[in-house]
């Protein structure tokens, strides 16, 4: 059986009310004012059960929308397609994929996916046979999808041996983590891991991304505005950046800890020195983090020839660091000229540091000897003070953040 649904359909649905495909859904909505609509008839989160997509079943789902259900669409079948569309509203999952039929035979692209309940978009495995485990492996593809605001959960929550690639897409101020994975296992060398390309992943309440007995290949991405850049734990695999597996230099911006490990000891994150001839400043680059570029505990690895800014002792809570640390760092000085600022730092009676340059709504300023510096002006470039911050209290390298908001646009001098 097939159910195809014309451009502009909208469908409203009663309490309890589910549509269950073992069949063929093939919805092709077109522009915005024509797409193919499933609602509630309540509208309000919960109202009805939503959409299950059975193991017999296929999909091919393009500009649609579907809102307001328990879980807005399930997908227990081998494989489809969706494009898009929109997944909004859910009390529980906007989208959850249970199955697969191999690499890339899920693949939801150009989605937005965002304001549902528990987390926006779930990844688990169904039953089935895998190689040394009951589980079935699954490993969608992602890619240019919106997955933001999941009202208490998670961007994208993936578990039980559940891998997949996740390419360009923005995933942000998620009431948990911006991705979370959670004893998924995996495998560098046989392909079995999740994958962060070119992603944007800032703002989310816990961690931008967490993993707990998981592995990650990470390249070119974004990890920025989070108590975590990356959080990894119980034996994950953290691998990324310039001449391991590929190119893609990560940058995490503004976390409170970039990357913490906790028990995690397969750490390959930066660049192989053979490979920093070749390159432009190195692997990873850690930027104006508020407490430290790298915490450790119980954790081995390498994670050679990145940058850091700034690159003081104090931003390293590795046991043993520097002398003999658990996690080997090899930072290596800011380079100019690749997109990445340098911070401006002065050697001095005061020694100091501001970052970025230039700035759009804040910079950040570290002191080191906070006894010769009591206070710090904002001025305009004529010299009419603008912002005063005082130092009197704090102790030697802290790092402050002064908030431009409501000086005038411009040169500024500090």
């Amino acid at each position: 059986a097939e159910l195809s649904l014309s451009t502009g359909t909208h469908l409203v649905f009663g309490d309890s009310c589910e549509l269950q495909v073992r069949g063929t859904l093939d919805l092709r909505g077109d522009a915005d004012c024509d797409r193919i609509v499933f609602n509630g008839s309540r509208g309000i989160p919960g109202s009805w059960w939503g959409i299950s997509l059975y193991e017999s079943a296929e999909h091919a789902i393009d500009h649609a929308v579907v809102t307001h259900a328990i879980n807005n669409v399930v997908l227990f079948d081998e494989g489809g397609t969706i494009t898009n569309s929109t997944f909004s509203g859910a009390s529980q999952f906007g989208l959850m994929i249970r199955n697969g039929g191999g690499e890339g035979s899920q693949s939801v692209e150009n989605c937005d996916i965002s304001g549902n309940g528990y987390s926006n978009l779930s990844i688990y495995p169904g039953v089935g046979d895998v190689s040394g485990g009951g589980m079935k492996a699954i490993f969608p593809e992602i890619r240019s999808c919106r997955i933001s605001a999941a009202r208490t959960g998670d961007g994208i929550l993936l578990a039980d041996r559940a891998w997949a690639l996740i390419e360009n897409c923005e995933i942000t101020d998620n009431a948990g983590c911006g991705v979370r994975a959670h004893y998924t296992a995996g495998e560098l060398t046989a392909g079995r891991l999740i994958r962060l390309e070119r992603n944007r992943i800032r703002g989310n309440g816990s961690a931008n991304v967490k993993l707990t007995a998981s592995a990650v290949l990470a390249r070119s991405n974004t990890f920025a505005h989070a108590p975590y850049g990356i959080l990894a734990t119980t034996s994950s695999a953290l691998y990324g950046a310039t001449g391991y597996w590929g190119s893609g230099r990560n940058t995490f911006d503004s976390c409170d800890v970039a990357l913490r490990l906790e028990d995690t000891h397969i750490v390959h994150f930066g660049l192989r020195s053979d490979m920093f001839r070749r390159t432009k400043g190195g692997g990873n680059v850690f930027r104006n983090s508020l407490r430290a570029h790298v915490e450790s505990e119980r954790s081995s690895g390498f994670l050679q020839c990145n940058r850091f800014e700034p690159d003081a002792p104090r931003y390293f809570d590795i046991p043993g660091y520097p002398e003999k640390p658990e996690v080997l760092i090899e930072p290596v000085a800011p380079c100019m000229g690749d997109g990445v600022h340098e911070p401006f730092t002065k050697s001095s009676a005061v020694d100091f540091a501001i970052w970025p340059n230039p700035a759009a709504d804040h910079i950040f300023l570290r002191i080191d000897r906070p006894e010769r510096c009591r206070s710090c002006v904002v001025s305009d470039i004529l010299g009419r003070p603008l912002r005063t911050v005082d130092f009197t209290s704090s102790p030697a390298g802290s790092v402050h953040r002064i908030l431009l908001a409501g000086l005038p646009a411009g040169v500024l001098v500090v």
